[in-house]
C-alpha cells in the first residue's frame, strides 16, 4: 500500500516513468555529445588560427609592410638564402630566395612580390630584383628611379646585374633602405 499519491502513480505507470527516465537520459546524452563536439570544432579552430598567427608574425610586427607571394614554410626549391632588412620600412624581416623564380622589391603590388608602402621615398614601383641564375644569386636594377646600390657605394646603371653573395649588403634609393644577404639560420 501507497501512502502518497505520487508513489500511487509511479505503481500503476512504472512503464510511463522508465519511459521518462530513458527519454531524460537520451535528452542529457545528446546535450552532452553536441557540447563536446562543439568544444573540438573550437580546439580546431584556434590551434589553426594559433598556426597562421604563428607564421605570418615570426617576420615581426610590421607584416602589414610586406606583402609576400611566397610563404617560406611551404614553398620547395629554397637555396637557404635570405634578404634581411637591416635598416627602413622592411627592417627586421627576411624574404627567402628560391632556386626558382625571383624576388622583385617594389611600391606596386602588380609588379612586385615584396612590396612597400607608395611613400617610401626612394624606391620605384618595381626597383629591383634578386634571383639565382646558373649558380650566381644576381642582383638586377630594373631602371629605378633613385638607383641600386651595392656596398660599398656602388650604383647599378639601368638593368645592370651583379652578383652577390651571403654578407653582401645593397640598398635601394639611400642608405635609409637597406638590405643584407643572410644565410636561413643566420
Amino acid at each position: 500500500i501507497y501512502t502518497t499519491s505520487e508513489n500511487l502513480f509511479c505503481r500503476f505507470s512504472a512503464n510511463n516513468c522508465q519511459k521518462a527516465v530513458i527519454e531524460d537520459t537520451l535528452i542529457i546524452g545528446a546535450v552532452a555529445l553536441v557540447l563536446i563536439a562543439g568544444a573540438v570544432i573550437v580546439i580546431v579552430i584556434l590551434t589553426s588560427r594559433s598556426r597562421k598567427d604563428r607564421g605570418s608574425s615570426a617576420a615581426g610586427a610590421n607584416d602589414n609592410l610586406i606583402q609576400r607571394k611566397d610563404t617560406e614554410r611551404t614553398e620547395t626549391g629554397d637555396t637557404g638564402l635570405r634578404i634581411e632588412g637591416i635598416s627602413g620600412v622592411l627592417s627586421g624581416k627576411r624574404i627567402m630566395i628560391k632556386s626558382k623564380g625571383s624576388v622583385i622589391i617594389g611600391r606596386d603590388p602588380r609588379q612586385s612580390n615584396v612590396t612597400v608602402p607608395e611613400t617610401t621615398p626612394g624606391i620605384s614601383s618595381k626597383h629591383c630584383e634578386v634571383k639565382l641564375f646558373k649558380g650566381d644569386l644576381c642582383i638586377t636594377d630594373l631602371g629605378s628611379s633613385h638607383g641600386t646600390f651595392v656596398a660599398p657605394g656602388r650604383r647599378l646603371s639601368p638593368n645592370e646585374t651583379v652578383t652577390l653573395k651571403e654578407g653582401s649588403i645593397f640598398w635601394l634609393g639611400s642608405e635609409d633602405q637597406k638590405f643584407i644577404i643572410v644565410s636561413k639560420r643566420g
